[in-house]
């Protein structure tokens, strides 16, 4: 008797799991056989594809801004959401606040203007499967990244154990951070910090020690300045006392006599003057070994403050006394010259004529164009009482005003002002002026050329700051390219 037995063929796929993109080939097995007394049959295998989740294609970057910028790629078929990461180049990876995502683009914000960044992303597929990361994307968002440092760093209100120490605010910081370290030792952060103030009272500090201190500035979008400069400071020794009974007298118009009490163990004073509110300047001779001292050169009728500190030893000093006011006796008077007039106009010259004071050693001059900024002309003050003006622009309003001085270092309030404008010119301004291959540190100036011109005067400047000639100028093409620029910065320039 012959019998048969026929079985269903049962198939199965090996998957690879992975970040692979390409396909993977697995054997799906049919199996079947004949019972039978005198023979048996083996069917062969088939083959199927099973392919794996894809890295998505074409990511591109929009809408970037200081602080933001828009991730963007093509769908994953299968893809059930999307991981983003970002990093600064060369930076560790991190992933984007609230990824996985199932669009295929997220906004990113919190960035920092002025700054490159990368990005990348991958899918996630069923089963746990994910794509291999893109090549990272490179961009820059726009704006500033710049963060200024303090300046004008100063250590005031000096003891044993304490001192306060101030700098200058700067513009658009939100705080500043603040470290100490003994002299040439190892930098440590000032607990407390950061600071919105500008001044700060520092104690724990310990006797006859040399400190110095820095400062950086915390701007928006979590950028922040380099740090200062160090200043440096030593608190004072336990036998360093402030002088006390600092008091004025023999005051005249243009001197004065300034007397303070003796101080056990010290060596020498320092003394300050100042015109109040004003920025203290050691006196000439200071410091001395006297407890009083005359100091002249002062202006009659004029408010003064003055103080002194002593100098004990191992270079320790005490604290300055308060600021003492005294005001000169009104024993000299400096006029103002008048008749100011202007002679000999041209295009870019004129003679400024003034009549002269008597008493009058010298003058100063300033001008400036109508309405500006007044600045001083420089290679004064001149015995003359007159001066020819070079350098100007034709066409161009301008003012100027003379101060008289005379002796014992006194001087005169400035004169009214005197108007006068500048001949028109037959030199046509340079036409068309457009800038062309700009890199991080170098750009090309180019204008039209102008008939007659024998050469041409290049200036730049940051905005809004002072313009300077660049190097070479002038020169007689009618481009020049200019070098040692700051990448990521905003310039400006200008021809004649």
């Amino acid at each position: 008797m012959k019998f048969s037995l026929t079985l269903t063929p049962l198939v199965f796929c090996l998957f690879g799991f992975g970040l692979n993109n390409n396909l993977l080939t697995s054997s799906a097995f049919s199996f079947g056989f004949e019972a039978s007394t005198s023979e048996a049959t083996t069917n062969t295998a088939s083959t199927t594809t099973v392919l794996l989740c894809n890295v998505p294609t074409e990511p591109y970057t929009t809408n970037v801004t200081e602080t933001a910028a828009t991730f963007n790629w093509t769908a994953v078929s299968g893809a059930q959401n999307y991981s983003v990461q970002t990093r600064l180049p060369n930076g560790a990876w991190s992933y984007v606040s609230g990824s996985p995502f199932a669009n295929t683009w997220v906004t990113v914000n919190g960035l920092s203007p002025g700054t490159t960044y990368e990005w990348r992303v991958r899918a996630n597929c069923t089963y746990g499967d994910q794509s291999y990361w893109t090549s990272p994307v490179s961009f820059t968002t726009s704006g500033s990244s710049s963060c200024n440092a303090p300046s004008s760093l100063y250590t005031l209100n000096i003891t044993q154990t304490s001192a306060t120490w101030d700098w200058s605010s700067v513009s658009g910081a939100y705080s500043y951070s603040v470290q100490w370290r003994y002299a040439g030792g190892t930098w440590y952060d000032l607990p407390g910090g950061p600071w919105t103030a500008t001044v700060l009272n520092v104690g724990g500090l310990q006797s006859s020690t040399d400190y110095e201190w820095r400062v950086r500035s915390n701007c928006s979008y979590g950028t922040s300045s380099p740090w200062s400069n160090s200043a440096s400071f030593t608190t004072l020794a336990s036998s360093c006392y402030t002088p006390e009974n600092p008091y004025t007298t023999n005051i005249t118009g243009t001197t004065a006599t300034f007397n303070w009490s003796l101080v056990s163990g010290a060596e020498s004073y320092s003394v300050q003057t100042r015109l109040p509110n004003g920025t203290w300047a050691y006196v000439p001779g200071s410091p001395f070994t006297n407890t009083s001292v005359t100091i002249g050169g002062f202006n009659p009728n004029t408010t003064y403050e003055w103080r002194v500190r002593a100098k004990c030893g191992y270079g320790n000093y005490s604290n300055w006394t308060y600021p003492i006011t005294f005001t000169t006796s009104d024993s000299y008077t400096c006029e103002a010259p008048d008749y100011l007039y202007t002679a000999n106009i041209t295009q870019t010259s004129a003679t400024l004529d003034w009549s002269s004071v008597s008493g009058a050693e010298s003058y100063s001059l300033q001008y400036r164009l109508s309405g500006g900024t007044w600045y001083d002309v420089s290679g004064g003050p001149w015995t003359n009482s007159w001066y020819t003006l070079t350098g100007l622009q034709p066409g161009t309003a301008y003012e100027w005003r003379v101060r008289s001085h005379c002796s014992y270092g006194s001087y005169s309030p400035w004169s009214y002002s005197a108007s006068f404008s500048t001949l028109g010119s037959s030199c046509y301004t340079p036409g068309y002026p457009f800038t062309t291959n700009i890199t991080a540190s170098t750009a090309t100036f180019n204008w039209s050329s102008v008939s007659g011109a024998q050469n041409y005067s290049v200036q730049q400047r940051l905005p809004n700051g002072t313009w300077y000639d660049v190097p070479g100028s002038p020169v007689a093409n009618t481009w020049v390219t200019v070098y040692g620029l700051n990448a990521n910065t905003t310039y400006e320039w200008r021809v004649k």
